[in-house]
């Protein structure tokens, strides 16, 4: 199939284009190669069964993957506005936009390494990192205007710090 291409016109501060004026995605069928490692597939919708990818996104899960030399799997990526209110996203999520993947690494990095990892990456540095102990996984966004950070521990969203504390003191799953 197709493969998207994800070029320096795509790179956050190279681009005349800001956060608050990107244009809405265009759906993905499945099955749409979007770069070496990641399939339109990996995003869809379990609701709808579409898919939105922001370029973007792409390029920081990719370099997320080779900071941690393994694969980066996607438990959720795009989500329709009715999926996401059904499991208690917010207004402001970048799901329903194509801009954000909760992911984790299938048991071979902890929730701290994972999240220790994508602060190394300048797309989500700048954007969205939020850290779920209990859920063992990490959620990354792009092109949120301005830099964000938040957690969720046993269901209930909690201030980074207390997220954080909760990873350092060790008691978050394997990612």
């Amino acid at each position: 199939m197709g493969r998207m291409r994800v070029g320096p016109q795509s790179v956050p501060g190279r681009s005349p284009v800001g956060p608050r004026s990107v244009p809405r995605l265009p759906a993905l069928a499945p099955g749409v190669e979007l770069s070496e490692h990641f399939n339109s597939s990996e995003f869809l919708c379990p609701c709808c069964r579409r898919a939105r990818v922001a370029p973007q996104l792409i390029q920081g899960l990719e370099e997320l993957r080779r900071l941690l030399a393994a694969p980066v799997i996607v438990s959720s990526g795009f989500r329709c506005r009715r999926r996401n209110a059904d499991i208690g996203g917010t207004a402001a999520s970048q799901h329903p936009k194509g801009r954000a993947a909760d992911v984790h690494t299938g048991g071979r990095h902890s929730v701290l390494e994972l999240y220790q990892a994508t602060r190394l990456v300048p797309v989500f540095l700048a954007s969205g990192i939020g850290i779920y102990p209990t859920g063992g996984f990490v959620h990354v966004d792009v092109l949120r205007p301005g830099a964000a950070r938040w957690g969720r521990v046993w269901g209930k969203l909690v201030p980074f710090p207390v997220a954080y504390a909760q990873l350092r003191a060790g008691t978050g799953a394997a990612a």
